[in-house]
């Protein structure tokens, strides 16, 4: 178990060879040898206790049969360099290393057979089939993480926008449905002009992370800025400038709100857009799967929207007086 579960995955010295010069037949030869000298040791001496004849606990070398009944499937389990030791140096087969590490339980192992026998029974002796096969499933699998690590990344922008929005005495309610947060002015009687922000009422806050520049609303979230486009806001984060390797695990209120743009009229801009796709979903020859759709804001739009700090200076004036400029319109549906 400590080999297994700390040596082998931390210590890479024992995947790596290299070559020393040896006698054989009185002529140099190069023999290739581990660098790891813990996996001679592991590999020579009889150190595996096997039951005797009479009962009595015998030292024996290594190796699949000695060590199968004292393999914890736990040890296994998304535990690669493990699979490899045993498979490589110790005469295991890699399928039944594969069956105990996912699947520790016995029933639910035979249920992963059964799964794999209908596998061979379509791939049959073609090997190039199942290397498709597990490329495939590899690339989902990947696809599926990338999806969790920016689920996890958003969540992240969106409770430090809260947390930035908040610092400037707002209170923010979630929601997420059709927007992230209800916003309001707090009730502590701590801004200036306080009489003035209360007469303004609530506003619906949606926020969005982009690495790419584009900000996607969902149908609903169409809707809900195009019939709400009075108290609607799309506050965009501009992650452009991070690697994807490198964005970060937390995120904080000083971190995202230099990022953030807010677009107070993104319901007026939206509504045409929105208009023309309820239009087409109503003609006789209808648009289908509308709920699959994207309305996608350009970051032409969006970066020019206002920071958190100039748009809390705004909200007495009411938020549609401060986007006046001229500005390219119009959003994409994809």
């Amino acid at each position: 178990g400590l080999v297994l579960c700390h040596v082998a995955p931390h210590d890479p010295m024992w995947i790596e060879t290299r070559n020393v010069k040896g006698r054989r037949s009185g002529q140099d030869v190069d023999v290739p040898v581990a660098t790891a000298l813990w996996l001679a040791d592991l590999g020579i001496r009889p150190w595996v206790p096997v039951s005797g004849e009479e009962g009595e606990l015998v030292p024996m070398p290594a190796n699949n049969v000695t060590l199968d009944k004292l393999l914890d499937p736990i040890w296994l389990q998304n535990n690669d360099a493990a699979i490899r030791l045993l498979s490589e140096w110790f005469g295991f087969d890699q399928l039944h290393l594969r069956l105990l590490g996912v699947a520790p339980d016995e029933k639910k192992r035979e249920q992963v057979r059964d799964g794999l026998s209908k596998l061979l029974e379509f791939g049959g002796d073609d090997p190039e089939a199942y290397t498709m096969l597990a490329e495939e499933m590899a690339q989902r699998k990947k696809q599926g993480n990338d999806i969790d690590q920016m689920q996890r990344m958003g969540i992240g922008v969106q409770q430090a926008i809260k947390s930035a929005m908040e610092e400037y005495k707002l209170e923010l309610e979630l929601v997420d449905r059709g927007f992230d947060y209800k916003v309001t002015v707090s009730k502590d009687d701590v801004l200036d002009d306080m009489s003035a922000r209360l007469e303004i009422g609530e506003y619906l806050l949606e926020i969005k992370a982009t690495t790419t520049g584009q900000a996607r609303l969902t149908p609903l979230q169409a809707e809900t800025a195009s019939s709400e486009s009075d108290s609607y806001l799309l506050c965009v984060v501009d992650l452009r400038s991070f690697q994807y390797v490198d964005l970060p695990e937390q995120w904080s209120a000083a971190m995202v709100e230099p990022l953030a743009k807010i677009v107070p009229d993104i319901g007026s801009r939206i509504r045409p857009t929105y208009s023309l796709v309820e239009a087409a979903r109503k003609k006789s020859i209808a648009v289908r799967n509308e709920t699959a759709l994207r309305y996608e804001v350009p970051s032409e739009i969006w970066e020019q929207g206002l920071s958190i700090r100039e748009w809390v200076s705004n909200i007495p004036n009411g938020f549609a007086e401060t986007q006046r400029e001229q500005r390219p319109r119009g959003l994409v549906v994809g």
